[in-house]
């Protein structure tokens, strides 16, 4: 067998890290710990606690609607105020801009 023969069969063997007989490789086991994520214990998981519904979450809100609303209405770009009585007057294809300062 040739030498190039040799290092062909090497680079062969080396591609099956289980091939029998000596191989001029190490294969190196990684310490614990040391770039390699470490096995934690597995803990009862409660299916029953699973399947009950979750407590309804307490609504906050972040105004409590005393702040101040000024509506304008826009024609011919022009701008308009609106009298508070008529805020929620539906008007249609009309443009409008709200103000409201908490």
């Amino acid at each position: 067998m040739s030498f190039a023969d040799f290092q062909n069969l090497l680079v062969f063997k080396e591609s099956f890290s289980d091939w029998g007989g000596s191989l001029p490789i190490a294969m190196q086991q990684a310490p614990v710990g040391v770039n390699t994520a470490s096995a934690k214990k597995q803990e009862k998981i409660d299916v029953a606690t699973m399947h009950k519904p979750k407590p309804e979450k307490e609504e906050v809100m972040i105004d409590d609607g005393s702040g101040k609303l000024t509506i304008w209405r826009f024609e011919e770009f022009q701008k308009f105020a609106i009298d508070p009585k008529n805020y929620g007057a539906d008007e249609i294809s009309i443009n409008f801009i709200h103000n409201y300062l908490f």
